[in-house]
């Protein structure tokens, strides 16, 4: 719980400087990197990777909310309960998780990659920034 406070500050700072979007991806890309070395079993690195994880996981649901309901309008309210809804992998994931541990605990920690590598795109490809109109603006008067 202390990492995910640090994180959520932590992130919340870094996002004065940072687009939340990139963000995002420079986080969930670290949440891969740190599930990889989880599922290797190396130890005190491994145990390490663990607690770091909670750090990084810090800022992605209100960061998600918030870039998934922006520029919605009207739609926000139906947008916001499917983002809600969606969360299912909380519900979905844990018990596979479980599946996976009884055999092996490290190599459960593959599972949540299919999440990430989710996540990574929603932040990378399909999240489009807003453009700024007097930048359009400029743009086409000068063509």
């Amino acid at each position: 719980m202390a990492m995910m406070m640090i994180g959520r500050f932590i992130g919340t700072f870094l996002m004065k400087f940072i687009a939340p979007n990139k963000l995002l991806a420079i986080f969930t890309a670290c949440n891969i990197v740190l599930c990889l070395i989880i599922s290797q079993s190396f130890g005190w690195v491994s145990f390490i990777s663990l607690i770091l994880l909670n750090l990084f996981l810090s800022v992605m649901y209100p960061t998600i909310f918030s870039l998934g309901l922006k520029r919605l309008g009207s739609k926000v309210p139906q947008a916001s309960s499917f983002l809600v809804m969606a969360m299912f992998g909380g519900a979905v994931f844990p018990p596979l998780m479980g599946k996976i541990a009884e055999t092996d605990i490290a190599h459960a920690y593959l599972l949540p990659i299919i999440c990430y590598v989710i996540i990574l795109l929603f932040a990378l490809k399909f999240y489009k920034p807003k453009t700024l109109k007097w930048k359009n603006r400029q743009t086409a008067e000068s063509q």
